[in-house]
């Protein structure tokens, strides 16, 4: 019989509630209500209307929240390293494919930092979602943290791989989740 794990909490020196996640997807969801009824307002029905409407809830939502604006940059800045970093894992696998070379595929054992559960869901799946890589366990560790156990197609630099995960993804999940 497996012994259930405690809930992590967020502590007091990250700075996060336990709530942050919650409240800023909250307001996200405000966000793109007003985004979507701002055209219905101006009787538009335009991309420039929606973009209107997409600055107007910015600012309102950013006026009632003040971090809310810093987070929501982030936010964006997230995505588009994602869909950078999708790219790159495409074409890096597919010279790969086009080249008929095999690397050394291996299974990657990597610390995590973050200390929630939706944290470690999401670079779970960001990792899953780029190209050559594969999220394939969570384990709790002995020193209180988590592992993530990793699958890569090229597994040739697993230190390499360690530093773009903690730099790249984790650093800005991080920021996202305890701002």
């Amino acid at each position: 019989m497996s012994k259930a794990r405690p809930p992590r909490r967020a502590d007091a020196s990250s700075g996060a509630s336990p709530f942050a996640i919650r409240d800023r997807l909250t307001l996200l969801l405000g966000h793109i209500f007003l985004t979507l009824l701002w055209p219905a307002f101006n009787g538009t029905y335009t991309v420039k209307a929606a973009a209107g409407g997409f600055l107007f809830a910015t600012v309102i939502l950013t006026l009632y929240q003040r971090a809310y604006g810093r987070w929501l940059v982030r936010a964006v800045l997230f995505i588009l390293y994602l869909f950078w970093t999708i790219a790159v894992s495409c074409a890096q696998v597919l010279i790969q494919i086009l080249a008929h070379k095999t690397y050394e595929q291996a299974i990657v054992a990597y610390e995590v930092t973050a200390d929630s559960d939706m944290e470690v869901l999401v670079l779970a799946t960001v990792i899953t979602l780029t190209p050559g890589t594969i999220s394939v366990d969570t384990r709790d560790a002995r020193n209180g943290g988590r592992t993530l156990y990793v699958h890569l197609l090229d597994g040739r630099r697993p230190e390499q791989f360690r530093a773009q995960l903690k730099y790249g993804f984790e650093r800005r999940i991080l920021e996202l989740a305890r701002e």
